[in-house]
């Protein structure tokens, strides 16, 4: 009996101790919501997006119809880049706050001089939340802190995924033309023409008949064009545009 009374009185000394203890650090969580959104600011409603490292600084910004990159010439960013990126950010919950001390700030990399990344959102030209993106604590998590709050976090994502090279937001289906809508390409030496569902070579002899598979092939790769960069809209002599080393035409049911 003594035993379980002794054991009751630890508990209740330890109990009153970290109630001393957090009376103390003066740190209240009792208003703090944990499933509260961690970017409060939608993206739907922003028009302009910059993202920074400790060297460079990437622009996106919105026009009436579609996200653009300044750097490349106003190049439509991709859709699917965008959603998967910064809508998963636009998802993402605070969960319980890991520390809030500028020492802390500054060693996870989430302050206003040391980040591995920072996100600004802005309405016109005024900057309405700015997130920092700091180190990471384990495999495809970081740190993070909103400026203006010095609670800090960790959530899942990574911070190459906001990267700030242009190229890597650029919308690379731009050049891809729908299965459907290619009724003709013309290559330097032959032309492929739909027929059906089929594509043939146009004016063969009489002996000669057209590879299928093959035209099929041909067809689809002339659809899809990829490219590794945007160069801009300048024209230079070093890209050879007005002698080019190949080029063909294609023509699509909407002309």
């Amino acid at each position: 009996m003594n035993r379980i009374v002794t054991v009751l009185v630890a508990l209740l000394v330890a109990q009153g101790a970290l109630a001393l203890f957090l009376n103390m650090t003066g740190d209240d969580y009792s208003a703090y919501q944990p499933e509260e959104k961690l970017l409060t600011v939608d993206l739907k409603t922003v028009n302009s997006i910059t993202i920074e490292d400790a060297d460079k600084t990437l622009r996106l910004e919105k026009s009436e119809k579609q996200w653009q990159l300044p750097a490349l010439a106003n190049f439509p960013v991709s859709e699917i880049k965008f959603e998967q990126v910064l809508g998963k950010l636009n998802q993402l919950e605070k969960g319980w706050p890991g520390a809030k001390t500028e020492e802390a700030a500054e060693r996870f990399k989430v302050s206003t001089k040391q980040f591995e990344r920072k996100l600004t959102l802005y309405k016109g030209e005024k900057a309405v939340q700015t997130l920092f993106i700091g180190t990471s604590p384990g495999f495809r998590k970081v740190h993070v802190r909103i400026d203006g709050d010095n609670n800090i976090y960790t959530v899942e994502f990574s911070a190459f995924e906001l990267s700030v090279n242009a190229n890597d937001w650029a919308n690379q289906s731009l050049l891809h033309v729908s299965e459907n809508e290619l009724t003709k390409a013309e290559f330097p030496s032959f032309t492929l023409k739909r027929e059906g569902e089929t594509f043939i070579v146009e004016n063969l002899k009489e002996s000669e008949v057209t590879a299928q598979q093959e035209a099929r092939s041909l067809a689809q790769k002339s659809e899809r064009i990829n490219y590794l960069q945007v160069l801009g809209d300048e024209e230079k002599e070093s890209y050879n545009q007005s002698v080019p080393e190949f080029a063909y035409i294609l023509h699509l049911k909407d002309g």
